[in-house]
């Protein structure tokens, strides 16, 4: 998979639902208009304001996000960590610029002058190694690489990976910082395997019945209805079922928009009302065939996000078409 995770920020939670998608967040503060017509941001703001994303031991990362700072100075707005020991992290403290450090401190080099106060930037970051000797690092913003490194140490532990990349800022400042439509990749595969451009991560919702209703609707005999708000109202609507293998399935709005797609991800916000074990798994229903994706363990009984990214079309393994998104369904299955 090169395509790990992705979040339009904003679009589909509210700034204190965050959390719920998010494995970390410190000072949340809003959810504001975005850096495109429509969507959605989120404002972080306080006194080493961020959020974090665990991620499964990369050894090579590419973080991409649309970022505004409202001072591009006195910033950090990229920490990658194994643990909660920083492999690197980007700051800018002179002039719009970011300066690249490891993890003990040690300056690897300065970018030229690419960041502008309050103004949306999209900004993407490659690290093709993790190593004491020959570890490398790319940065773009807008499209123009603006700093390269290589044969760099950008290993601050024993592993040669990072496992949480943490966005925001990692200073005691209270200047606000705004993140949209960030992507999560790596250097595998035969897709998405670079650096992915300027991208937008767009939220559609469920709009239609689908062809499996297996869950129970809390109210009515309508499915789809209980999960296609734009921001979970968690138990005024919703599905739920204690049969095991049970799958709901709906229909979503269409993507308008002529597009290259990337990669399709599904989120939904669940709990589980007993003891014991609960396990879910996405699903993805094309050509009249269910593909399900990786079972996920519900942790416990307060609304959590689990996302599953399906960045082929599962039912011809080559890259989505918009004809083909719009035309499969999404929803889930109770695995246990």
């Amino acid at each position: 998979m090169s395509v790990i995770w992705m979040d339009s920020c904003g679009d589909h939670y509210t700034y204190t639902q965050a959390g719920r998608f998010w494995d970390t967040v410190t000072s949340v503060a809003a959810v504001e208009t975005g850096r495109r017509t429509g969507s959605s941001c989120i404002r972080i703001q306080g006194s080493g304001g961020a959020v974090e994303k665990t991620v499964n031991n990369l050894a090579d990362v590419v973080v991409s996000w649309g970022g505004k700072y409202q001072r591009a100075l006195v910033v950090v707005p990229l920490g990658i960590y194994d643990g909660a020991t920083r492999q690197l992290y980007f700051e800018c403290v002179n002039d719009g610029k970011i300066t690249v450090k490891n993890g003990s401190g040690t300056t690897l080099g300065e970018s030229i002058q690419c960041l502008t106060e309050n103004t949306w930037a999209w900004i993407e970051v490659k690290v093709t190694a993790f190593s004491n000797t020959v570890g490398g690092v790319v940065i773009r913003v807008n499209g123009a690489v603006v700093l390269t490194l290589t044969n760099v140490d950008t290993l601050n532990t024993a592993n040669a990976y990072c496992t949480k990349i943490r966005l925001g800022s990692d200073v005691n400042s209270y200047y606000a910082a705004w993140l949209d439509d960030v992507v999560v990749s790596d250097l595998s595969g035969s897709l998405n395997n670079d650096f992915l451009g300027d991208v937008s991560v767009v939220c559609m919702l469920p709009s239609a019945e689908g062809s499996n209703s297996g869950w129970t609707p809390n109210s009515g005999t309508v499915h789809y209805d209980r999960v296609s708000q734009t921001t979970s109202d968690d138990d005024t609507t919703y599905l739920s079922t204690d049969t095991t293998g049970v799958l709901d399935s709906w229909n979503f709005a269409d993507l308008t928009a002529s597009s290259t797609i990337l990669a399709a991800q599904l989120n939904q916000t669940v709990r589980k009302t007993d003891a014991g074990t609960a396990e879910i798994a996405g699903v993805c229903r094309r050509a009249s065939t269910d593909y399900v994706g990786t079972t996920q363990a519900v942790g416990g009984t307060a609304y959590t996000g689990y996302a599953q990214v399906w960045e082929v079309d599962p039912s011809t393994a080559a890259q989505w078409t918009q004809a083909n998104l719009n035309a499969a369904e999404f929803g889930i299955k109770k695995v246990t």
